[in-house]
């Protein structure tokens, strides 16, 4: 088969419209193109001639089962799309519609509900990196914005707040219903999964997930603070056990600004703050540490406690007020000591000062 390497441009490109009838190349079977014309096209007995042996293991399912197969002979491109919204500005049937420009597009329907049930990709990358080469990447995917900075929120995503770009975007329900899909449509099970495709787990990845220190806007990783992760009110980060049953969880349920508190990690330790970053607690950092404090709150009918824990066989509680005229309050009194000159005692209480001295307070088990 032949045909000119430059064909006529009719000016149509639906076959129903337009005054000339459109260019159209029709291939009923098969297309190999570049280095990829070595291939022999068989099924049983797949020969990529001109590629490496790993080559041939590892992706030679990929152009036994492909209609088009590009496989570039300079180490470029293979195949290239591109579009832009401004070659096209109406429909026929919708005059006033520009429609959205796809550079690439794959889609897949997993319709075998019978039988040995099949498995269904959208899109596919697969990258392989040899001993001793460079970086690789399985897709990257980026996205420039030219424009003004629009301030995105989890509650304006589809009003206006992504304007200014988003890089991925994952969505559910394939748009099934702008094409009148009766339903129901379901939730689909994760919007992102990190796993090892190897059986038995090996072939980790190292991090989950890496922010480079200046990807954030408002931080270049040593200064300034910046919004990595935006979640809406209710949404949980959740830990599950072997057993899949939900177990420890952080969840934002503030529904006022003013209201919220938030936790800050710095070299003065942990600290709970305020969004102006006024700071409520604070956990101290410290070296070799073996004793500690253990809150315990309580059922109803029980007495919520703080206590003292750690490797020491005895530790004292110290409280410290702050400054000279910082005095340590307790709660409400009980009654009035109506006569403190007669006072005896049946009890005493140890506490010990700030300079190590042990002092003994006289009590006794009821009123005077």
């Amino acid at each position: 088969m032949s045909w000119p390497k430059i064909s006529p441009d009719t000016g149509s490109f639906w076959s129903d419209q337009g005054a000339q009838d459109p260019v159209i190349f029709k291939f009923p079977e098969r297309v190999f193109i570049d280095k990829g014309v070595a291939f022999n096209g068989a099924f049983a007995d797949v020969n990529m001639v001109g590629q490496s042996p790993l080559a041939m293991a590892l992706h030679s399912w990929a152009p036994r089962d492909a209609s088009l197969y590009a496989s570039s002979g300079k180490g470029a491109m293979a195949i290239v799309g591109h579009t832009q919204t401004s070659d096209r500005t109406g429909w026929p049937a919708l005059p006033t519609y520009t429609p959205a420009a796809i550079g690439v597009s794959g889609f897949s329907i997993n319709d075998v509900t019978t039988g040995t049930l099949g498995q269904s990709w959208g899109l596919y990358g697969d990258a392989v990196r040899m001993p001793g080469a460079g970086f690789t990447v399985g897709a990257e995917i980026t996205c420039a914005n030219l424009g003004d900075n629009s301030a995105l929120t989890p509650y304006n995503v589809k009003t206006g707040g992504a304007n200014s770009g988003v890089t991925l975007w994952l969505a559910s329900g394939s748009g099934l219903d702008a094409v009148g899909y009766p339903g129901p449509v379901n939730d689909v099970a994760a919007g992102l999964v990190f796993l090892s495709s190897f059986a038995d787990d090996s072939a980790r990845m190292g991090r989950g997930i890496v922010f480079d220190r200046s990807s954030i806007r408002g931080t270049d990783g040593a200064t300034g603070a910046g919004t990595a992760i935006a979640f809406a009110k209710g949404h949980a980060i959740e830990w599950f056990n072997s057993s899949g049953s939900a177990t420890s969880f952080v969840i934002g349920q503030a529904t006022q600004a003013a209201n919220a508190v938030g936790i800050q990690l710095d070299d003065n330790g942990l600290n709970v703050t305020d969004r102006t970053g006024g700071v409520g607690l604070r956990v101290a950092p410290g070296a070799n540490l073996a004793n500690h404090f253990l809150i315990q709150p309580s059922a109803a009918g029980s007495v919520p406690f703080i206590a003292v824990e750690g490797s020491d066989a005895s530790v004292d509680f110290q409280i410290k007020p702050k400054g000279p005229a910082g005095l340590l309050q307790l709660g409400y009194y009980s009654g009035i000591a109506t006569n403190p000159a007669g006072f005896t005692a049946d009890r005493y209480i140890y506490i010990r000062q700030a300079d190590g001295v042990a002092l003994a307070i006289p009590c006794r088990l009821a009123g005077w």
